[in-house]
């Protein structure tokens, strides 16, 4: 598997690696505790977070992928996902029941607040699509729909798992797989109760590097406020200085707190949400990301105008800027 995602990211321009295939890879590199933000030098999840997808089930089929992998969901991710659940009837069963494993792992970070309220009315909505068979339309979503009901032990009246089991079971094909590899795998994992909303809870022998979302929704749910702190040994706080033009024109700071072991980019993702003027616009590349433009500035070659981006032990002084020999030496943004 390892060398096919290599491959693929090789030949990324030639055949672009599609949001649902990136998400099947990072779930699996998830589940083999192999960690997607750092896949041989690249990360599976940023380049996911930078080509969100349009449409509703491969979004939350990637917001669930990102989230199992306990990286940084943004909030207007989050915000479309709740749209979704709340407009439940208006979508596909296998949508529905991806949005609410995407927002079954949220919840892990914020199990303290609200936001787990916001899961019941689309669980009501998905376990009213049980038919009389016992199925929910087709095996693929009766296994899919039993994932995301599976925690949902306050509306067990509500849809008849038994049943569920006795239509799977049903469709079994003499050889004993369910038509291929592929939809038996995901038959066995709904059948054993664990599958894609199990892949955060793996004890994989490290320290768990969850992180509370800091950035306040909106509104979006009530008692939205930040329990984690810079003294969590699971996170560091780092300063993101941002100055503009040899004379510094322009000159922004901003502390951000993030797990431990981030990569400088989700770090400028995070910062951008928390501040429009570290807004940022980058182009994918098969070693990483390309910044091409920062601040509201777009790269000049011909004027010789870039970024160069510096691994500071304080905050920079604009009156003795730093010496070329605390340039980091890798990432560099040329702008």
């Amino acid at each position: 598997m390892e060398v096919e995602i290599v491959v693929l990211l090789w030949r990324h321009h030639e055949v672009p690696i599609t949001p649902p295939k990136l998400s099947q890879y990072a779930l699996a590199l998830s589940s083999l505790c192999q960690d997607p933000r750092q896949f041989h030098g690249h990360d599976l999840i940023g380049t996911l977070q930078h080509h969100e997808a349009v449409h509703d089930l491969e979004f939350a089929y990637a917001s669930l992928a990102i989230c199992s992998a306990k990286a940084h969901l943004r909030k207007k991710q989050i915000r479309r996902l709740l749209d979704i659940a709340r407009s439940a009837n208006g979508h596909n069963i296998d949508t529905l029941a991806m949005t609410i494993l995407a927002l079954r792992c949220i919840v892990k970070d914020h199990r303290h607040r609200n936001i787990h309220n916001s899961l019941r009315s689309p669980s009501v909505s998905l376990a009213k699509k049980q038919q009389s068979d016992g199925g929910f339309e087709n095996l693929y979503n009766t296994a899919l729909s039993m994932l995301a009901l599976h925690d949902a032990h306050d509306i067990n009246t509500l849809w008849n798992k038994t049943a569920a089991v006795s239509f799977i079971e049903s469709k079994q094909d003499p050889d004993g797989a369910f038509t291929d590899p592929g939809l038996t795998a995901e038959v066995i994992l709904a059948l054993s109760s664990k599958g894609l909303g199990a892949i955060r809870n793996l004890d994989c022998g490290k320290l768990d590097t969850d992180y509370e979302n800091h950035v306040d929704l909106d509104g979006l749910t009530k008692s939205l406020q930040y329990h984690g702190n810079d003294s969590d040994p699971r996170n560091v706080t780092i300063t993101y200085t941002l100055w503009v033009g040899t004379n510094i024109t322009e000159n922004y700071t901003l502390a951000i707190t993030a797990p431990r072991n981030s990569s400088f980019y989700n770090i400028m993702q995070m910062a951008m949400e928390a501040d429009p003027k570290f807004s940022f616009e980058a182009s994918e590349w098969p070693n990483g990301h390309y910044v091409h433009t920062l601040a509201g500035y777009k790269e000049e070659p011909m004027g010789y105008h870039y970024w160069l981006l510096y691994r500071l032990p304080e905050v920079p002084d604009a009156l003795a800027p730093p010496a070329n020999h605390m340039v980091a030496p890798v990432g560099t943004l040329f702008l």
